[in-house]
């Protein structure tokens, strides 16, 4: 499995398998410590890698992965600066070496930019990212036509349905938020919601908490719907357990996840 995407420190550019080394911190690096996490219950830790660099040195990733042409099972492409030519010179890369593609955060938004999405396997967006997607005009998150000063599930279900029709989803897409949705093929197929924890929603890196654990399961061997379930639940009851407050530490969360996932398991 490996995760790809830049770190807010100063890290030279290159492929990590030690976990020690990976700030935990939000973003990519709270995303992969959830997948290290998740991975090491089934004993597969050992096969988690990621390829990495500063926060501004993103064509550098570009440059690597299309130089080096990693390989293997599955790829999760998370923070990095959409920058469509090397982006889609990349996607190219990975889709021939990989056999299930997640994109999230600045690669879903480059995914769509280069009108990749249908070639990709999973998207993991927020609500917010459903109206870029929904929006067939748009390039960029900041630039959407359908602004959400309220988002409730029936007008992210409306999001969903805009996007598939503009051919801007891929077969799989997991919908975060206050309820969790696992779209296939356009369609609500799954809500979770319970147990319901408002307080998980203003910590920073539950959403990428969750696409490590997520993105974990599908490579252990998962259905994607069945993993989206597992994850769902198992991060909300992490809430639940340690009563999080907007201010607990995502690594908190984290540190919680063997215990909360292997009784669901």
């Amino acid at each position: 499995m490996l995760v790809i995407g830049t770190l807010p420190v100063n890290i030279p550019l290159g492929i990590y398998d030690d976990v020690d080394k990976i700030p935990l911190g939000l973003g990519t690096g709270a995303l992969y410590h959830a997948a290290h996490r998740t991975l090491r219950m089934f004993g597969r830790e050992k096969d988690l890698r990621l390829l990495t660099a500063s926060a501004h040195n993103s064509d550098k990733i570009y440059e690597f992965a299309i130089n080096e042409k990693p390989q293997g099972r599955l790829a999760c492409v998370h923070y990095i600066m959409p920058k469509l030519d090397p982006f889609e010179k990349m996607f190219g890369v990975l889709r021939t070496n990989f056999s299930f593609l997640t994109f999230d955060a600045g690669g879903m938004y480059a995914c769509k930019a280069c009108k990749l999405a249908q070639q990709a396997d999973m998207f993991t967006p927020d609500a917010g990212e459903m109206a870029f997607l929904a929006d067939k005009d748009s390039t960029h998150p900041a630039y959407v036509q359908h602004i959400l000063l309220e988002i409730d599930e029936e007008e992210v279900k409306r999001l969903v349905g805009l996007a598939y029709e503009h051919g801007n989803l891929p077969r799989y897409t997991v919908v975060k938020g206050e309820v969790d949705l696992f779209v296939r093929d356009g369609e609500v197929v799954k809500k979770i919601s319970q147990p319901c924890v408002p307080a998980l929603e203003p910590i920073g890196g539950t959403g990428d908490t969750l696409v490590g654990i997520l993105s974990a399961l599908i490579y252990s061997g998962f259905e994607p719907e069945k993993a989206f379930e597992l994850a769902s639940k198992a991060l909300r009851q992490i809430g639940e357990n340690l009563r999080v407050k907007p201010d607990t530490p995502v690594g908190e969360i984290i540190g919680e996840i063997p215990a909360v996932l292997g009784r669901a398991l």
